[in-house]
């Protein structure tokens, strides 16, 4: 498996539970999940996506979102709907490998303060939940971010695009990023978190 595996699989996991909540909408930058400056109009894909539009909305070129395609239905993250013969995701599994397994795959690295989008405890889906160590939050390094903090580096060089144009993809990498960090308070309520958006 490669990185990207991980955020295409969480991508259209997001595109599924949205699906599921009937949350097809246009969000606007200066909406409250945002932490960058941005003048964009973000507008979600349909569930009947090409590769190219999956390739746009997460930063990474189409061959590498096929690949990425071939290698979770082979992992079994994903499946072939029987219905429109899709690539579907396999939400009991993926949240299996995401709680159990992505640390030691993509085990976190810290850095310098850096400007950048929250993360962890910091994210809009736990801020207010849980208390950080220290002083400044974790942060996936981005020039546009709004807030200084440690850098973490996020599981895939294309996340701080990915995450500008799907809250609920940002929403799930930030509890994937909790649950890597290992403290047992905050992994246990972002697992417990995660489960609950994913519904399984």
């Amino acid at each position: 498996m490669k990185s990207q595996d991980i955020l295409l699989v969480l991508k259209l996991l997001a595109m599924e539970i949205r699906q599921q909540e009937d949350e097809l909408y246009t969000l606007r930058p200066h909406d409250w999940w945002c932490g960058w400056h941005d003048d964009r109009v973000v507008t979600t894909i349909s569930i009947e996506w090409t590769y190219q539009q999956l390739s746009n909305s997460l930063g990474i070129s189409a061959s590498e979102c096929h690949g990425a395609v071939n290698r979770c239905l082979q992992n079994q993250l994903l499946r072939l709907s029987r219905k429109t013969q899709r690539p579907i995701p396999i939400a009991r599994n993926i949240t299996e490998f995401c709680v159990h397994g992505l640390k030691y795959m993509l085990p976190i690295e810290v850095g310098a303060v850096v400007r950048g989008i929250p993360t962890t405890y910091a994210s809009p889906v736990l801020v207010g939940q849980l208390l950080g160590a220290g002083d400044l939050p974790y942060v996936w390094p981005d020039g546009t971010g709004k807030v200084m903090g440690i850098s973490l580096l996020p599981i895939h060089k294309s996340v701080t695009k990915a995450v500008k144009n799907d809250p609920i993809l940002y929403e799930l990498l930030a509890l994937v990023d909790s649950i890597r960090m290992g403290h047992a308070r905050e992994a246990e309520l972002a697992k417990n978190l995660f489960i609950q958006r994913v519904k399984i």
